[in-house]
């Protein structure tokens, strides 16, 4: 096989990877949606962070963004 088919071969495994995360995402989304979280992912998302800066606040030591 020379470079180029290898080439081509790499694209179409990672375009199919793609296709297969964007179905996915698209399924949680609208599970998320179902689910009452109103923007889906994006609620879901703006949820975790906002939990996250209030377990920071209280604390502030040990951050549960952070693994160990």
């Amino acid at each position: 096989m020379n470079a180029e088919n290898s080439l081509k071969t790499t694209v179409a495994v990672l375009e199919s990877k793609i296709d297969l995360m964007e179905a996915e995402m698209l399924h949680l989304h609208e599970l998320l949606t179902r689910c009452g979280f109103v923007n889906g992912i994006y609620t879901l998302r703006d949820t975790i962070e906002e939990f996250l800066k209030e377990a920071e606040k209280d604390s502030p030591e040990k951050p549960l963004s952070q693994s160990e």
